[in-house]
């Protein structure tokens, strides 16, 4: 398949509220820099770069976002704008039928906005090996292999089925207990479910008129409108509220027949709390993480970050700081998912 025929699908519609006070509605996590010199958002699309041309990137955000400045940096990327958030079911939905009204049947690769990948050459060999999956029609997601018992994770049991790298999916589990995680490492056949998906158009779409018909019928009146009258945006303005909120996991993957894993052990972390960015974040010999103007005495494995003023910290253990223009956050590490 020839790139030109694969399209990048990046939901970028989500607050980021777990990253409060950093993130915040007018300014969510995937425009901010958390990890390097760009936004999340951006890191997310340069590293498909050598896989999909630019011309077939689609960002699928919320239309109050757009006016942001973080926003205007990404104008020469097409988009795709929710009047409100309907969650991942919906955008997806919206996504295939605006690559399908163009006359294409395209590959589609599904990614959040807002994941840090360090492998990234890693992740486009999988990324490949997805790809041509999808080719056959499968539904593909990526599995991470858990590093630790995690609850805030959804899992899904999958099994090899010959010597490839694409694993048959038996079962998702939606973020189980903890006595459940560390019976799901013991087994071995467990992965988290990512959040990142290939398939083609027409498949996903076939699958969302089974599974999702509320949804199905909705886009299908958009595509109907925009026909008449041209205007794709204008008509999920007028639709689109009506969605049912829904992810693409609970309303279709969970009940499909036809979905495939593809393990990955690429440097994936989802940055879903401030716990998950200390994670990723450079550590000095005790185990902190600090950035900003920040004295820190007798600290050990906390998370202090400071946007303008001196922030001086004693004797602080598995702890988050926060500090931004107008407000403080401090909390146990493990309290901020």
């Amino acid at each position: 398949m020839s790139n030109g025929q694969v399209h990048a699908v990046i939901l970028a519609g989500g607050t980021g509220s777990r990253l409060w006070p950093l993130s915040r509605q007018h300014l969510p996590k995937q425009f901010l820099t958390l990890d390097g010199d760009a936004s999340l958002l951006q890191t997310t699309i340069n590293r498909l770069s050598p896989v999909i041309e630019a011309g077939n990137v689609l960002i699928v955000t919320q239309e109050s976002f757009a006016k942001g400045e973080a926003y205007h940096a990404l104008l020469p990327y097409q988009s795709l704008f929710e009047p409100v958030g309907r969650n991942t079911a919906p955008a997806i939905a919206l996504a295939a039928a605006r690559l399908m009204a163009e006359g294409a049947d395209p590959i589609m690769v599904v990614l959040p906005a807002d994941h840090v990948i360090k492998d990234e050459i890693q992740f486009r060999e999988r990324l490949k090996i997805a790809i041509a999956a999808a080719e056959q029609n499968k539904l593909v997601t990526f599995g991470i292999r858990p590093t630790r018992p995690d609850t805030g994770f959804g899992y899904i049991k999958a099994h090899a089925v010959d010597t490839s790298d694409v694993y048959a999916v038996e079962r998702f589990t939606e973020k189980p207990d903890l006595v459940s995680t560390e019976q799901f490492l013991a087994e071995g056949n467990y992965f988290w479910n990512s959040g990142m998906f290939v398939w083609r158009a027409s498949v996903i779409m076939a699958e969302i008129e089974q599974h999702l018909p509320a949804v199905y019928r909705i886009v299908q009146d958009i595509v109907a409108e925009s026909r008449v009258s041209g205007n794709f945006q204008r008509a999920v303005e007028t639709h689109f509220a009506a969605m049912p909120s829904i992810s693409i996991d609970y309303g279709v993957l969970e009940k499909s027949s036809n979905v495939s894993l593809i393990p990955c052990d690429i440097g994936w972390n989802d940055v879903g709390s401030w716990q998950a960015l200390h994670e990723i974040s450079a550590q000095d010999e005790n185990g902190n993480a600090l950035q900003g103007n920040i004295i820190a005495v007798d600290c050990k494995n906390s998370l202090i970050r400071t946007e303008k003023r001196l922030v001086a910290a004693i004797g602080l253990e598995d702890l988050c700081v926060v500090e931004t223009a107008d407000a403080i956050l401090i909390s146990r590490s493990d309290q901020t998912q």
